[in-house]
């Protein structure tokens, strides 16, 4: 899962990265309690030294939820993830509707 980036010294940001993290602050307010799950088929961390996690709360999939509202992609840099295949769909499915940024980014 991809979100677009934010505004930044020296960047510009991507359309709608604004609104995708004013969507995850919804899902996510301060003191949200989540799991992070890791995917057996992924490395621990990224070549950036980030961890590599699905986040759930109440086993809710935060990333999928992102998806689905037009705030993320089902992106992969290297092999495909365990649930690269739900999130293609929940995609392809936001896409259609013309969620968030599948509307706003034309």
């Amino acid at each position: 899962m991809s979100a677009p980036e934010v505004p930044h010294p020296g960047k510009p940001g991507e359309c709608y990265g604004s609104p995708s993290t004013r969507h995850l602050r919804q899902l996510l307010s301060v003191g949200t309690q989540v799991t992070l799950v890791s995917d057996s088929t992924q490395d621990d961390v990224d070549t950036y030294g980030r961890w590599l996690r699905y986040v759930e709360v109440g086993g809710r999939d935060i990333g999928r939820a992102q998806i689905r509202s037009g705030a993320a992609v089902a992106r992969v840099s290297s092999d495909p993830v365990w649930r690269h295949a739900a999130y293609v769909q929940v995609e392809d499915q936001a896409r259609e509707r013309g969620a968030g940024m599948w509307t706003a980014c034309r």
